[in-house]
């Protein structure tokens, strides 16, 4: 698990490498290897655990914001997040509410790969998770500027209504979704 104790310096350090990491995955710069993707998942996983579990408020808060700073290196993790427990749902608040917005279009065609073998398997707990968290990408068509994370690529209204149109809104109604009742 990640210790902070007394090293603001350390803090800094990890949230200068993690913001660039961040925006070099975002921007297709940098794609770790599995060496990389490990040492990635371990701090990931020891964020989410802090997140989840630490009863220290700047303990979970500094978890959460270096989680969004990682921006889309999350996504592997991600799938496992949208039916998250609710024990855990208070913790990730803020990581939550922005996970809709970083999802790409190979992200959203992967979720929905997955919710229809959910679909297929008989896991209706599963296809509504995710059916729940495409309906959001539906409905925050348009992510309001204070929404945005800085120097992060955002989707625009056109590219994610043509997501909707392509993409989300069949699977909705492919999964007999509320949302697609629209």
């Amino acid at each position: 698990m990640v210790e902070y104790g007394d090293q603001p310096t350390r803090r800094i350090q990890l949230r200068k490498i993690f913001r660039i990491l961040g925006d070099r995955c975002a921007y297709g710069l940098f794609v770790p290897d599995s060496s990389q993707r490990l040492v990635l998942d371990q701090w990931i996983d020891d964020y989410y655990a802090m997140a989840c579990i630490d009863t220290i408020y700047f303990k979970s808060n500094e978890a959460c914001d270096q989680m969004l700073r990682m921006w889309r290196l999350l996504y592997p993790k991600l799938k496992n997040w949208i039916g998250i427990e609710s024990k855990c749902a208070n913790g990730m608040i803020c990581v939550l509410q922005q996970l809709s917005n970083m999802v790409a279009e190979s992200m959203v065609v992967e979720l929905i790969a997955d919710g229809d073998q959910a679909l297929a398997n008989g896991d209706a707990a599963r296809v509504e998770t995710l059916g729940n968290f495409l309906a959001r990408v539906w409905r925050d068509v348009d992510i309001p500027e204070n929404q945005r994370m800085q120097r992060r690529p955002v989707r625009t209204a056109v590219e994610t209504q043509q997501w909707v149109d392509a993409y989300i809104y069949p699977a909705l109604v492919r999964w007999n979704h509320p949302a697609s009742w629209k």
